[in-house]
């Protein structure tokens, strides 16, 4: 998403390139948590679109579009220019939990897109489509701009989410790594454990951070 909104930048047209989904490989088959909404084979779609779908649904075909359109030197470059702390020398992609969240300190002070496109992006991950997460422990109405992430290997089932909550005290990041067997529990753990640091919040005064984050 960042990496296509910073082309954005230079060229707003770029959001209106099509790509076309042929259907032959469902990349949504491997998700244990399934699209609410996914693209449909043998249509187009404007990378306005793709974005909307992955990010807000997690459709794996619509990230797949995506990703293959952008050459590995630019990714690259992106995380480079984010300072973002992603180790991808052991093959398996790793990201620590402090690592995750610079991606959304980055977006909040418009610290890498400028503040058009990281407004967007943010906007964006406040229609996210994962209700029963970090938007489940926090009063409805409260702005939660938020990503889910699940990985399986084997039995274990890793489950994730991190966002910014938009509490009246001051906005905050939170980002909840879980790793079990069941990701309906796994689910439950992160609203809860975001219910407790709302409620704690509500309750204390809140330390800001830099650009004003918790």
């Amino acid at each position: 998403m960042i990496a296509w909104l910073k082309r954005a930048e230079k060229d707003p047209r770029i959001l209106d390139r099509q790509f076309y989904y042929d259907g032959k490989e469902d990349l949504t088959a491997m998700q244990d948590i399934k699209p609410r909404r996914a693209i449909a084979a043998g249509r187009k779609y404007t990378v306005e679109e793709l974005l909307h779908y992955m990010v807000n649904y997690s459709d794996n075909n619509a990230t797949s579009l995506l990703y293959n359109a952008l050459p590995p030197q630019e990714l690259n470059a992106v995380l480079d220019g984010m300072d973002v702390d992603n180790d991808t020398s052991a093959g398996n992609n790793d990201i620590t939990v402090h690592g995750y969240s610079g991606f959304f300190r980055i977006l909040f002070n418009a610290g890498y897109l400028n503040r058009e496109m990281s407004e967007k992006a943010l906007q964006l991950l406040t229609l996210a489509d994962f209700p029963q997460g970090i938007a489940a422990g926090v009063p409805k109405g409260t702005p939660v701009a938020a990503k889910f992430g699940e990985f399986n290997q084997g039995e274990e089932r890793q489950l994730h989410e991190f966002g910014i909550v938009y509490h009246p005290k001051g906005p905050y990041i939170l980002g909840i790594m879980t790793r079990g067997r069941d990701a309906k529990i796994q689910a439950e753990v992160i609203r809860d454990l975001s219910a407790l640091i709302f409620t704690e919040i509500s309750n204390g005064s809140p330390v800001k951070g830099p650009g004003g984050m918790q």
